[in-house]
């Protein structure tokens, strides 16, 4: 399924044959660029690893063999023990006909480069980072993952953000370039595998596909530690692809994955973790969203309008802390309209609820009181009784499978429009340079 890795500078192509797997898995090349990282050395059993994070998910739902010449011998023997766990987690997976084969190779241990933490810019990364600030000695992205490969002005704007992050900007930032996102066959898998309407990127393939990115630039540049901050707490408990029993069996060449911060509810993480540093006198600057259809080139990273930036928004006025101050800047009129909305019940996903319920529980006793009434208002709207419901479960197979190919359709309508533009732009600057 898996041809060896081929290395051109800092660029690591597998190409993939889905054979049996085909209704779930797309063919073609698999293209990883990394920055800041000399990937001179890394063997091929290190190399294949961001191809087999992507593939070996699907392929254990599918139930097919992943075959590759080599393998790191610690992941093969991970992935061997996790099997039994994603068949318990989704039971419509196929897992008895799975079966890794390739040859496990022992690679040696590089182990003098400090932790490494898979760094997004959101609330639960800088909880991360503000804990094990002392250990943590660099930061990776990935574009492809939440960000397009083709929104390059909207990766752009994120780094940008980074860069004046006062946490962020002082480590360095290792950066893999990948579309690993290209080749599951998501609607598929999720009418095959998942609920209805559930992200497979979400439920599956994000955890061993970050992993996977990370290995051969943990390897190059020392990492003892990958460090993923967790999403949910032991009361919002969740099945998905980063999830503390599967992270733990994560590992390659002497580097383990910790899945940090799972003790700890996201409002906690605020409270203990974010509020402590702010009131010593540190500064954040907070990447909330930067998911699809969400960017604004004039407001920059976060949109001020969304779920998520709400959600984190009402967290921390809990906790006493002014969105803006932290890079959160709330859009006029949407605390009204957000608190209207709360008022009539705002129906959330399973995903979504119990971090608005963590923010109502925080805000018992009342002992936060906003400076803004509009913040005040929809403070309070949080807390109210019956503003915070459960979505109901989606039905419609054929309506969802409709929408999601219109998603698509502006989706790469978006982003040839995108491109389109920055030609434009980029003409004209040459344009001006000429004629200048």
């Amino acid at each position: 399924m898996l041809q060896r890795p081929k290395r051109s500078g800092t660029t690591v192509s597998v190409r993939i044959e889905p054979g049996s797997a085909s209704p779930y898995l797309k063919a073609g090349l698999l293209r990883t660029t990394y920055t800041e990282v000399d990937l001179d050395g890394i063997p091929d059993a290190l190399l294949v690893l961001p191809a087999l994070g992507t593939v070996i998910t699907v392929a254990m739902a599918a139930g097919v063999p992943v075959e590759a010449r080599e393998v790191d011998a610690e992941f093969a023997a991970g992935v061997a023990a996790s099997v039994p766990l994603w068949q318990h987690l989704h039971p419509s997976f196929r897992t008895a006909g799975f079966e890794l084969r390739a040859d496990p190779v022992s690679t040696a241990p590089r182990l003098d480069g400090g932790d490494m933490l898979l760094w997004s810019g959101g609330l639960d990364s800088t909880a991360s980072l503000i804990e094990h600030a002392g250990t943590i000695r660099s930061l990776f992205t990935v574009w492809g993952a939440d960000i397009q490969l083709g929104d390059a002005a909207l990766w752009g704007a994120l780094n940008s953000h980074f860069d004046v992050d006062p946490l962020a900007g002082s480590l360095p930032r290792v950066t893999a370039r990948s579309n690993m996102r290209h080749f599951p066959v998501l609607l598929t898998l999720a009418h095959d595998f998942l609920g209805l309407g559930e992200s497979w990127w979400g439920r599956v393939q994000h955890g061993l596909a970050l992993a996977g990115l990370a290995a051969p630039a943990a390897a190059a540049l020392g990492a003892s530690t990958l460090i993923r901050a967790s999403s949910f707490s032991p009361e919002s408990h969740q099945a998905t692809g980063s999830m503390p029993e599967l992270d733990d069996l994560t590992r390659w060449a002497g580097v383990r994955v910790r899945h940090e911060g799972f003790e700890l509810s996201r409002q906690a993480k605020i409270s203990q973790r974010l509020a402590p540093y702010l009131a010593d006198g540190g500064r954040l600057n907070l990447a909330v969203c930067y998911r699809r259809g969400r960017h604004d080139a004039e407001r920059g990273v976060n949109c001020g309008d969304c779920e998520k930036c709400l959600r984190t928004a009402a967290g921390l006025l809990a906790a006493g802390i002014d969105p803006a101050s932290v890079g959160l800047p709330i859009v006029e009129g949407v605390y009204r309209r957000w608190a209207e909305k709360l008022a009539t019940g705002l129906l959330l996903t399973p995903q979504q609820l119990p971090f608005w319920r963590e923010v109502a529980a925080d805000l018992i006793g009342g002992t936060q009181v906003p400076a803004e009434p509009e913040a005040r208002e929809f403070l309070a709207a949080v807390g109210a009784e019956g503003a915070l419901l459960p979505k109901p479960p989606r039905t419609d197979q054929e309506e969802f499978a409709r929408r999601y190919r219109a998603t698509r359709r502006a989706e790469r309508w978006s982003r040839l429009r995108a491109t389109l533009g920055e030609a434009r732009r980029g003409l004209r600057r040459r344009a001006a340079a000429f004629t200048g």
